[in-house]
């Protein structure tokens, strides 16, 4: 119940954050907004090549442990046919 009042009170501060910024927008000159949205574009480009590298990264990880849990699941799996086959020609 926690986490809905959290999630609700976050989400009304980011409505009231995107209703002041477009009555602020209505106040300021032209020359303002070109440089803010200059800036923004800026911004938005220096924060996507991290989150690029991190996502690449964590990719990479899952599927190594993905890859060494499937091999070490299959390793005994394909061990347990020829062993008992093994007993099974040995009793022969």
């Amino acid at each position: 119940m926690i986490f809905a009042k959290r999630a609700a009170l976050i989400g009304c501060i980011i409505f009231a954050g995107c209703v002041f910024g477009m009555l602020l927008q209505r106040l300021l000159p032209m020359q303002h907004l070109a440089d803010a949205k200059t800036a923004i574009t800026t911004i938005q480009s220096l924060m996507t090549l991290p989150l690029a590298l991190v996502l690449g990264l964590l990719i990479g990880t899952s599927y190594g442990v993905y890859s060494q849990q499937r091999s070490e699941a299959q390793t005994p799996g394909s061990q347990i046919p020829s062993d008992i086959v093994d007993q099974v020609v040995a009793t022969l």
